[in-house]
């Protein structure tokens, strides 16, 4: 992995979480909130690939998509069939993504 607040770690950790959410959609057993998070898998996969190759502008929006998952994740642990355990996973891997886009997209540039 990457040095801690670049935007390649960042979408590793991304990456990551698209994997835990295919592992949540495997474990629903197939139930309408297991395709969504199919679908979420999907579109993180994309979004780490932008961010690796340094996608700056990307970035941004990633940010606040991560912001509003993290919060959806809080909002669904306990009332869907996914395990909580796998909903903290995904929370905690969205949590590392957020710290390192905070630190690569506001750090102060060197002279």
């Amino acid at each position: 992995m990457g040095a801690f607040g670049t935007l390649k770690l960042a979408g590793q950790f991304v990456f990551l979480s698209a994997v835990l959410h295919l592992v949540a959609f495997v474990m629903t057993g197939f139930v309408p909130i297991g395709w969504w998070m199919l679908a979420v898998a999907v579109f993180y996969t994309g979004l780490s690939m932008g961010l690796t190759r340094g996608m700056r502008a990307l970035g941004y929006a990633v940010f606040v998509l991560l912001l509003i998952g993290i919060v959806g994740g809080l909002i669904q642990v306990g009332s869907v069939p996914v395990p909580d355990w796998s909903i903290w996973a995904i929370i905690a891997a969205d949590l590392l993504a957020v710290l390192n886009l905070f630190v690569a997209l506001w750090k102060p540039k060197s002279v």
